[in-house]
């Protein structure tokens, strides 16, 4: 079991960084210059994401120690930094972002992110050795 935690938490951490490309870069053009396919691209990357995000939990749930919890929290605070860097980045910018795709699409993800925190840092934590399943 603790291989298979450990490979998800490296799937995960994978597609947090893949799904958090997309409302990066997207925000970037104009939205009527977007192929379709990037749209389904996003949703199914999205989709994954949740589902191995929510199986990670539940898989890990009995491996979160306090000291994975004090981390994630100190790694919160430095998630919550995003806030007033894109506060500020829409007062530089303006317009020239498209600050809806942006906001909801880092929104939701940096709230997966951080609920799934403890967890994610204990199954990391975990050796990759075969071990009992």
């Amino acid at each position: 079991m603790n291989r298979v935690v450990a490979t998800l938490a490296r799937i995960n951490l994978m597609l947090f960084a893949v799904s958090a490309l997309f409302p990066t870069a997207v925000c970037l053009q104009p939205s009527d210059s977007l192929p379709q396919w990037i749209g389904v691209a996003d949703v199914v990357v999205a989709a994954t994401l949740v589902g191995v995000t929510f199986v990670l939990v539940a898989r890990s749930s009995g491996l979160v120690l306090d000291a994975h919890r004090l981390a994630a929290l100190r790694i919160t605070h430095r998630v919550l930094t995003l806030i007033p860097v894109m506060l500020a980045a829409y007062f530089v910018l303006g317009e020239r972002l498209n600050w809806e795709v942006l906001t909801i699409g880092l929104g939701w993800r940096c709230w997966l992110l951080i609920y799934c925190l403890p967890n994610l840092l204990a199954a990391l934590d975990q050796p990759n050795s075969p071990g009992p399943s």
